[in-house]
């Protein structure tokens, strides 16, 4: 029985590590890759079960080598790092919807390096999971050619909506996959004896892979490839006397890429209408951010980067279009965790790097693979030090981790002298460890799933908001929260006990008992929530700022300590994230619902200061501008934000509006027209536009204004009146 079990739990590994890039839920209301990333748990939870079960079955282990269970220090450093973390156990441990640089990935990466050795994987089986995974990248090559050439709204699986996502995680992950791809089909066809029509069809999948590293376009993968082939070329030569031209092929075309990567972008914009761009913090950044918490031993803990980048983030930032921007990560995986785990986390990827080393040194160097084991040998051990490589200077999506550590996982599992691996009897003590492990697995099984469905009923709560059903968005956000209590589902909570406030306070009087009991519900339970969040994680700057939104949603009302308490959230907020304008704003805001024009205008600049070129900001003190009366400073500023966005119709119609209140026919007559040609079914600038003409005596022209109101609002009784007006001959203004 434990041979079957053990065989069942080896394939479910072997393949299910293989296939997945292609692992997602489609057509599921599930934020995307969670879904992903709860099936890979589960298939290398269920593979771990498995190895366990069977071992404690046949009073046997196989006995892994000290490299191998140097990755296991990786999850002990984060899980150390999260212990004394003051972030909750849910955001370090699984994060976000199973989301970020968490315990959780690392135990599954950890735990995919060691399965090869638990389930002494041979030649045959790395070279039949081999074969899984180029079969599974030929269907994902399937899937993005389709997209490409026939538009993002085929093979949507209702998750994709733009051609840059892909099952298997960002655009760059699609080049850095089918950059392992491009490695395993270039060692097969130099190192296996192939038949024709097999070395046929790896050929075939070698330059589709290499198609789409092109196509994909990005440089660091160019450049790796490219010395990976030279050097796998050098090998060749070195070991087999020959001339490999396969290898020195695939460096001229990497090279060429390199040269032309400029070029490759135009056609994709030109010819694919297609184009993306990801935004990751500098390398400099993440020095200066690094230097912030050398002094916590310990880190900020795992999955912390977040806020880390809150506090600290650069004040130049502020002068992009990503000043706004969230990073849940670094620059990439592994200085990540450097910064955040502190020293456990450092100590362990170093013990862990130095292990590689030697296992890179021994395969290689000291123990050479001979014959058949070259292609396995070589084929799993540089595809998973490609991948390290990345996650080194990258951010490769959790399905590519995955696989390169179990390659690597393969290459260290492997022996070159076909001697069988080490087994050691099961006492009481290994026993009783086992039988924990397999506890805590099923443990952990359990709450990845609470984790995931706790992101499905958030994911519909929201769906739900968007499509006016509060009633139903409430209750799954209810349920949300009951599964996996985080300071997102309170967030969300809260978002939608405020939506219920305001729209009381818009459509009653609160002359009613009944209304104002409404009223008290809503507003109680918007405080709670948001008070829950801010308990929950008082360091993300969200939960304080989300509570000072609920404060000032009932400040006009004057109820009594609304404003202070405001004002007390706010500065808890600006305290974890000083350099974002947009909080100074919502302080400046703040200040005008309470009718204090000065601080409004103190922290209206003061966000002014953090980004010059704030349109919000400029708007607010035009406003205000307005409402002292101080109408051509309000021009002045409102022109100069439609110098910043000249692309916004709606500020051109604004700044009309404000001209023609002042007299400026001529001037608002040219926004007007601004505006409309920005928009021509602007039916307010149409409107206005319409009572320039008329204030010119251009009768015509009136009516065709009015006219193209009336078809963008056929049901409009004020319009058929202005018209029935004009054609009588009389001001049909005369009354605004």
């Amino acid at each position: 029985m434990h041979d079957l079990i053990f065989a069942l739990g080896k394939r479910l590994f072997l393949y299910g590590v293989a296939l997945s890039p292609l692992l997602v839920l489609p057509y599921v209301a599930l934020a995307y890759p969670t879904g992903a990333i709860a099936i890979e748990s589960l298939i290398i939870g269920l593979s771990l079960i498995l190895a366990l079960i069977a071992s404690l079955m046949s009073g046997t282990l196989s006995r892994p080598a000290l490299v191998t269970l140097s990755a296991l220090l990786i999850p002990i450093g984060y899980a150390i790092s999260s212990f004394f973390s003051a972030t909750p156990f849910a955001i370090t441990v699984l994060g976000d919807g199973l989301l970020g640089d968490t315990v959780l990935i690392a135990l599954l990466i950890a735990i995919a390096f060691v399965l090869p050795s638990l389930y002494r994987v041979t030649r045959d089986d790395i070279f039949s999971s081999f074969t899984v995974f180029m079969l599974g990248l030929f269907v994902l090559a399937v899937f993005h050619f389709v997209r490409l050439f026939f538009g993002a709204d085929v093979f949507t699986l209702g998750i994709f909506s733009s051609l840059a996502e892909s099952p298997v995680g960002k655009w760059n992950d699609v080049g850095i996959l089918f950059g392992l791809g491009t490695i395993l089909t270039l060692f097969a066809l130099e190192l296996l004896p192939l038949s024709k029509p097999i070395r046929a069809v790896t050929a075939a999948l070698l330059a589709v892979s290499v198609l789409l590293v092109v196509l994909v376009n990005f440089v660091p993968v160019y450049i790796t490839l490219a010395v990976i082939a030279l050097c796998f070329a050098v090998y060749q030569l070195i070991m087999s006397r020959r001339i490999a031209l396969v290898p020195l092929v695939a460096v001229v075309v990497m090279v060429l890429a390199y040269f032309f990567t400029t070029e490759i972008a135009s056609f994709e914009v030109q010819t694919l209408q297609f184009s993306t761009f990801e935004a990751r913090p500098s390398w400099v950044s993440m020095a200066d951010i690094g230097s912030q918490v050398l002094t916590l031993p310990f880190g900020t803990g795992p999955n912390t980067f977040e806020l880390l980048w809150d506090a600290y983030r650069p004040v130049d930032l502020n002068a992009t279009i990503f000043w706004n921007a969230e990073f849940r990560t670094g620059v990439a995986t592994v200085p990540t965790a450097l910064v955040t785990t502190g020293i456990p986390g450092l100590l362990a990827w170093i013990v862990f790097l130095v292990g590689v080393l030697w296992l890179t040194l021994s395969r290689l160097a000291f123990r050479p693979p001979r014959g058949a084991d070259r292609f396995v040998v070589l084929g799993a051990l540089v595809s998973g030090l490609y991948v390290l490589l990345f996650a080194c200077i990258y951010v490769p999506s959790p399905a590519i981790l995955l696989v390169g550590f179990a390659f690597l996982g393969f290459a260290a599992a492997l022996t070159s002298d076909d001697t069988q691996p080490e087994y050691a009897q099961i006492g009481f003590v290994t026993f009783t460890v086992l039988a924990v492990a397999v506890l805590l697995t099923v443990i952990t099984l359990y709450f990845v799933g609470s984790a995931a469905l706790s992101s499905y009923y958030s994911r519909t709560a929201e769906r739900a908001m968007v499509l006016g059903d509060m009633a139903d968005g409430e209750a799954r956000a209810r349920t949300a929260n009951s599964i996996l209590s985080t300071d997102e589902t309170y967030r969300l909570l809260t978002r939608i006990a405020l939506t219920r406030l305001q729209s009381i306070v818009a459509t009653e009087t609160g002359e009613s008992e009944e209304s104002q009991t409404r009223f008290k519900d809503a507003l109680g339970s918007a405080v709670a929530y948001a008070q829950a969040a801010a308990t929950y994680n008082p360091n993300d700057y969200r939960n304080w700022s989300v509570l000072m939104a609920v404060y000032q949603s009932i400040v006009p009302l004057g109820i009594e300590g609304a404003h202070s308490f405001a004002v007390t959230a706010y500065e808890r907020a600006h305290a974890l994230n000083p350099l974002t304008p947009a909080l100074v704003l919502e302080r400046a805001r703040l200040a005008v619902a309470n009718t204090n024009e000065k601080d409004a205008r103190t922290f209206a600049e003061e966000a002014l200061k953090l980004k010059p070129d704030y349109v919000d900001a400029l708007l607010l003190l035009a406003e205000l501008d307005l409402a002292s009366g101080e109408i051509d400073a309000a021009i002045q500023r409102a022109e100069s934000a439609a110098q910043l966005e000249p692309s916004n119709p709606l500020l051109r119609f604004q700044i009309g509006v404000l001209k023609f209140e002042s007299g400026d026919r001529s001037g608002a007559k040219t926004y007007f027209e601004q505006a409309l040609a920005l928009s021509d079914d602007y039916a307010n600038a149409h409107f206005y536009l319409a009572r320039v003409l008329f204030s010119e005596g251009d009768t015509e022209g009136t009516l065709r204004e009015l006219l193209r109101v009336k078809e963008l609002d056929p049901n409009s009784a004020d319009i058929d009146r202005v018209l029935a007006t004009l054609r009588a001959g009389d001001d049909p203004f005369a009354d605004l």
